[in-house]
């Protein structure tokens, strides 16, 4: 079996903490958007981080390349996420 891609394993981990956030605010009615947004924040920085220094060395060029390219779309759609967990918790009194 082959293993999955940056872009797509890091967009797989980062649907899999979102759904647990999400599930754990709609079941235990709490407000769960900081500390998601948290998470999010340090995968975001841990795969630019990992990306520019991949990106520095020469060898590891192009998987330098992936990583911020994962970092961007984790950022685009995790907060996405963030605000539809906000959304489905937002109760007008």
């Amino acid at each position: 079996m082959k293993r999955p891609g940056i872009l797509l394993l890091h967009t797989l981990i980062m649907f899999g903490y979102s759904a647990v956030f999400i599930s754990i605010a709609a079941f235990a009615e709490v407000e769960m958007i900081a500390p998601h947004w948290g998470v999010l924040l340090l995968h975001m920085l841990g795969l630019f981080i990992t990306g520019l220094v991949k990106v520095l060395t020469p060898e590891t060029k192009k998987a330098g390349g992936q990583y911020l390219l994962a970092g961007l779309v984790v950022a685009i759609i995790g907060h996405g996420l963030c605000f539809f967990g906000g959304l489905l918790n937002f109760n007008v009194h």
